[in-house]
């Protein structure tokens, strides 16, 4: 959930949709995913200001090209507001 609305830029419907659930049951799995990634940044000393800077990392490590690795800082710093 966090790759498709993170680097996908899907909305909640349109990850509904993949999933095959509602709408409202995608953004609880997606603020449930932040709390889990944050609650593991916490325990390893970081806090919730590392969010976007792990994300990014997560994100570049699993990227399938350059290209999409190139788009993840513009699509992280987009989500600043909505990751913290």
């Amino acid at each position: 959930v966090l790759t498709m609305r993170c680097y996908g830029q899907l909305s909640f419907p349109q990850i509904a949709e993949q999933l095959g659930c509602r709408a409202f049951r995608a953004l609880i799995l997606f603020n449930r995913a932040k709390k889990s990634l944050r609650k593991n940044l916490n325990k390893n000393g970081l806090g919730k200001e590392s969010l976007p800077g792990a994300l990014l990392v997560f994100g570049k490590m699993t990227a399938t090209s350059e290209a999409s690795a190139a788009a993840i800082s513009s699509n992280i710093s987009m989500f600043w507001g909505i990751m913290l």
